[in-house]
């Protein structure tokens, strides 16, 4: 009986997750992968690619596509929330590039009723820590926060959220922000003078 025969094919190399240690280089960690040191070499002779991956940032994740010879035909790294070096392998040449993401804003509403703490109220209505201290230094000439926030004060507040295609990047500025404490309401509002 005829027998079938099995064709090699090359699997197209898929992205791999690095996750970055202390005192991990981009040596080390394609080495660690059996990558081709010529590779590596000509990896750290582009200018972009030394200069940003001179320090690699713990807990940050590098990105390698690896191919089945060990060869390096793709890298990817976040530089900051917004810019991300990708490295790609354009006839036998490396040809490194930096992406900028484009950063999003929208408005977010938000109120509590304070039971326990300031601190409290703010956490459970989401609240970051940053945004919750600025909504105090917003109202600190007003209110002693230690002293004259009681049960069943609140606050209610517009602030920023800033996010790209990527990730949320956290809370913005406050835009308007109002606070009862017993029968009195404070209100701010964020604006910019001309200069």
């Amino acid at each position: 009986p005829n027998q079938a025969q099995t064709i090699h094919q090359p699997v197209a190399p898929q992205w791999q997750n690095i996750p970055i240690a202390e005192g991990d280089t981009l040596i080390s960690l394609l080495s660690d992968l059996n990558v081709n040191s010529q590779d590596t070499f000509d990896l750290l002779n582009i200018p972009e690619v030394k200069k940003t991956l001179a320090h690699l940032s713990v807990g940050q994740n590098l990105q390698v596509k690896i191919n089945d010879d060990n060869h390096l035909t793709a890298l990817r790294y976040p530089v900051s929330d917004s810019t991300i070096l990708t490295v790609s392998n354009e006839n036998n040449n490396y040809v490194a590039k930096l992406d900028h993401l484009k950063t999003n804003v929208k408005d977010v509403y938000t109120s509590a009723t304070i039971n326990n703490s300031l601190y409290t109220a703010a956490s459970q209505a989401g609240l970051s820590t940053k945004t919750t201290m600025q909504l105090i230094n917003i109202f600190s000439s007003k209110v002693n926060f230690s002293k004259d926030i009681h049960q069943g004060d609140s606050f209610q507040l517009i602030y920023q959220d800033k996010y790209n295609k990527k990730q949320d990047l956290g809370p913005g500025d406050i835009l308007a922000a109002r606070l009862y404490v017993g029968d009195k309401a404070y209100t701010a509002i964020a604006y910019q003078d001309k200069n």
